[in-house]
């Protein structure tokens, strides 16, 4: 085999076997979500899992959904989603939701986590985008 064809082979190794499980995969980072205006949200976002120095208590799945309009814009959408995850989580009393993910199925924008509360919420202090624990 020469050499350009490793360059092919071997991630493509490394793939499948990730997929299969041989060799586990890297977990994602914890990070602050963010969007356009999220500069004071009453219950703060996450995408992953927090770390073990972080404990907290889940209080269970949360849903936002929001089905657009055909001229509506998408960033106005997911952030109207984005907004009624918001309000579900603090319907449960959570200071915080954990592992946010968006499902779009046409026009409408789904996104899930877990409402969770923190006893010292991450990332309490203005942060930049993108700090990650």
């Amino acid at each position: 085999m020469n050499l350009p064809n490793l360059r092919i082979v071997v991630p493509a190794l490394i793939s499948v076997l990730c997929l299969t499980g041989c060799i586990p995969m890297a977990k994602a980072g914890f990070s602050r979500y963010h969007r356009g205006d999220t500069s004071e949200l009453s219950v703060a976002l996450y995408s992953g899992y927090p770390p073990a120095d972080y404990p907290y208590q889940s209080l269970g799945a949360v849903r936002g959904e929001y089905r657009a309009s055909q001229n509506e814009m998408v960033g106005n959408s997911t952030e109207k989603a984005l907004d009624n995850l918001v309000e579900d989580a603090k319907t449960k009393g959570a200071n915080a939701v954990i592992n946010i993910k968006l499902d779009q199925q046409l026009r409408t924008y789904t996104y899930t986590g877990e409402a969770v509360i923190f006893d010292s919420v991450p990332f309490s202090k203005r942060i930049l985008i993108g700090d990650v624990l």
